[in-house]
């Protein structure tokens, strides 16, 4: 066989090989993700909620979720929550880990009883200045609208979890968050 022909050859098993890794890694790739959405089980439909717009990437997702997460799994033990009056914001309340401790710290199943609207909670992890600020402008506009409105900081409920959350978003956020929003 000559030289320019079995180059060729060569090229072309490469070719295919790739082509075959590919089709492999997309397959792993999602039946990665659906586990990861069974992980716990829970009602959220992010894929529903984002649409066929903008689908997501079972590959980059499964990866940044080893890379961030690793193997790490997610507990649905849930973390008794009161909620107490803001020293900063009138009117607005502060969600913390159950310590009972302050005067005014009711449960969140109290707030909502005792509302004659619906209580709006407005849910944040520190992740930059910008990300805190649009949760404050959230938190605002729900004050002005009369609504009964909490702010939960993710990142100050002192538990594992918490440690967690603080290694995935001093770490990972700033590698991972732009190729994952970037459009394909």
């Amino acid at each position: 066989m000559e030289t320019w022909a079995l180059s060729l050859l060569i090229l072309a098993a490469v070719i295919v090989g790739l082509f075959l890794l590919k089709i492999a890694l997309h397959a792993w790739a999602a039946a990665a993700y659906q586990r990861i959405l069974k992980s716990p089980l829970t009602e959220c439909d992010i894929d529903a909620f984002v649409g066929s717009n903008n689908p997501v990437s079972p590959l980059k997702v499964v990866l940044a979720h080893k890379i961030q997460i690793g193997n790490r799994q997610a507990s649905s033990d849930p973390i008794p929550l009161e909620v107490v009056n803001s020293p900063h914001v009138e009117g607005l309340r502060v969600s913390r880990k159950l310590t009972s401790q302050a005067a005014d710290a009711i449960s969140i199943d109290q707030l909502i009883q005792e509302s004659e609207k619906t209580p709006i909670v407005i849910a944040t992890i520190r992740m930059g200045f910008g990300h805190h600020r649009l949760a404050y402008s959230a938190a605002s506009w729900a004050l002005q609208t009369g609504h009964p409105t909490v702010f939960h900081d993710l990142l100050s409920i002192e538990s594992g979890k918490q440690t967690n959350l603080q290694v995935v978003v001093s770490v990972q956020y700033s590698i991972n968050h732009r190729p994952l929003l970037s459009p394909k």
